[in-house]
């Protein structure tokens, strides 16, 4: 609205300049007039093409964005990935998208838990947000969204006995290796596939991670994890930086996938429904009930905001037992 006032004002100033009129027009009360005229209407920035313009330009320019500001690829990944749906299902031009256009687009997954419908109202929350601060759209559809409740299940966390089961169906060394680094650093998948043998600091028993948003870290391990990490790298014969590879040559970096079908085999044998996230819920659990303050948690953990690592306050029940029994009994 300020720009185009001022190019109304503007071309109000060249005829003034052209006419040579014995009294200028006074620009601001003209710009007042203006205003308490075009406040009655909706008013939509028009380039020369963006009507014919595919919504699938402004989601690459969305990206290019959000990449200068450091997001990772992974999260990029996941914003294309929830954009290009948008896009298929909406058939429309960017600035003709209205609130109402957002809402037939989410009703079309009823199957969809809360969360997985969060999430696509934070990615749309984002991409809209950046279309009306680049001036590519004046009214912004998705203010008028709200996430949905946040439903309140617990993660769920590996008790000792599951544990303790899972350490003995771990037939190799790179088993072990990586699923007592998982229990005793609580790492996320992505990070700990990208660890570096030089990454580790064996004085301390800590390693450098980088984790969402590129963000370093300092993890810490315990004597177990160090125990089979270096009986695991002894054995290895190939000069790859990376900390976890493949067993066969040529050997790479094991990926993020590598690495979840190793925990599905594990967990398949164990007969235990095991995932790797499930890891980082144990960390967290045995954190906190070793008496371990949320700020602690939130830091080993990561987290850039203590409400992400709020839930798992709710996951300690032997705390609560524990301190029923003291103080209640």
């Amino acid at each position: 609205m300020e720009s185009l006032l001022n190019e109304l004002l503007q071309k109000v100033s060249e005829v003034n300049s052209i006419n040579s009129l014995d009294t200028p027009i006074n620009l601001i009360e003209l710009k007042s007039h203006f205003s308490s005229i075009l406040y009655k209407y909706n008013i939509n920035y028009k380039t020369d093409n963006i009507e014919d313009a595919d919504i699938s330009y402004y989601i690459n320019m969305f990206l290019s964005i959000k990449k200068l500001e450091g997001l990772s690829d992974i999260t990029l990944d996941t914003y294309k990935l929830e954009l290009n749906i948008f896009n298929k299902n909406i058939n429309k031009s960017l600035p003709a998208i209205t609130s109402n256009d957002i809402r037939l687009y989410l009703s079309k997954f009823p199957k969809l838990k809360q969360s997985s419908i969060g999430k696509k109202i934070y990615v749309l929350k984002s991409f809209f947000k950046i279309m009306v601060r680049e001036e590519v759209i004046i009214k912004n559809p998705m203010n008028k969204i709200n996430a949905p409740k946040k439903e309140k299940r617990l993660p769920k966390a590996l008790s000792e006995e599951q544990v303790e089961t899972l350490r003995e169906n771990c037939t190799t060394l790179r088993e072990k290796a990586i699923f007592e680094l998982f229990i005793a650093t609580g790492c996320r998948l992505n990070e700990l596939s990208q660890l570096n043998i030089n990454d580790i600091n064996w004085k301390y028993q800590s390693i450098k991670v980088i984790g969402k948003g590129n963000s370093e870290r300092i993890v810490y391990f315990n004597f177990k994890a160090t125990h089979y990490l270096k009986k695991y790298l002894n054995n290895r014969n190939d000069n790859c930086e990376a900390l976890f590879v493949t067993e066969r040559k040529e050997y790479r970096r094991l990926s993020n996938r590598g690495i979840q079908r190793i925990f599905n085999n594990l967990g398949d044998k164990a007969n235990i429904k095991l995932h790797v996230h499930k890891c980082r819920h144990t960390f967290a659990s045995n954190l906190l009930n070793s008496g371990a303050d949320l700020a602690l948690v939130q830091a080993m953990l990561g987290h850039s905001s203590p409400d992400t690592t709020q839930v798992y306050c709710q996951l300690s029940e032997q705390s609560k037992y524990d301190g029923y029994r003291r103080y209640a009994s």
